[in-house]
């Protein structure tokens, strides 16, 4: 219920994208998924493992919507592949494999998101081989998540740069910070500096992901303050 009255409070603010967890989940987060898509014109994101069961489950939740779309992820650095126990061509095999299958279940009003989970802690070459794998598949926007406190400014703006090289117009490029080492704002604003298209973050005090993400009333006073500085008009 707080997850429908709090999309409906940000949809008349005109959030572009809300991302409401997980259908797979849990009943609770399938339900708010699927309540929330169908009464607002926000488009709603649900956020899914590259595994069928959680794509066909976001699927079945949105498929109502008024606007609608897949996030759909896969760990990328060397300590998760381990986890996996995939090497680097086994991750570029299942990115195409169910970025594809995403591709292949949407039709021209949604939107497929892809992440290079951890991307922060990936190897240069190897995130920027996962992120064109994925472009290659019809991916419309390519999230880039520094999931574990890792990133400093600096690294995510010329990250963006280096991303931006190789995407160019073909696709939007998010951002996506924890605040572990308390960066994720100025992270986010770093990536504003780069040209980021799209910037993913919550507000606090209720709303965060496990150890807090980008604040929302810091980062639109950063940029109300300072247009300035950072070339935009609001």
């Amino acid at each position: 219920e707080d997850k429908i009255q709090i999309a409906k409070v940000l949809d008349n603010f005109c959030v572009d994208m809300l991302e409401i967890w997980f259908a797979i989940s849990s009943q609770d987060d399938f339900d708010a998924i699927k309540q929330a898509s169908e009464q607002i014109n926000t488009r709603i994101f649900s956020l899914s493992r590259a595994k069928k069961i959680d794509i066909d489950k976001s699927f079945e939740a949105l498929i109502n919507a008024q606007n609608k779309g897949i996030h759909t992820f896969i760990w990328t650095s060397p300590s998760h592949r381990e986890k996996l126990d995939k090497n680097k061509q086994k991750i570029l095999e299942a990115i195409k494999k169910y970025v594809s299958y995403t591709y292949n279940l949407l039709k021209w009003e949604w939107k497929l998101m892809f992440s290079p989970e951890d991307a922060l802690r990936t190897e240069h070459d190897f995130l920027l081989e996962a992120i064109e794998k994925a472009v290659s598949c019809w991916a419309d926007i390519i999230n880039i998540p520094d999931t574990v406190w890792f990133a400093q400014s600096w690294e995510i703006k010329t990250l963006i740069k280096d991303v931006r090289t190789i995407v160019w117009n073909k696709v939007q490029i998010s951002i996506h910070t924890h605040n572990d080492l308390w960066n994720a704002s100025s992270n986010s604003l770093a990536a504003i500096e780069a040209w980021v298209d799209i910037v993913q973050w919550t507000f606090p005090p209720l709303f965060w992901e496990r150890a807090w993400n980008a604040d929302l009333v810091q980062i639109i006073t950063n940029l109300i303050k300072r247009q300035d500085y950072y070339n935009i008009e609001l």
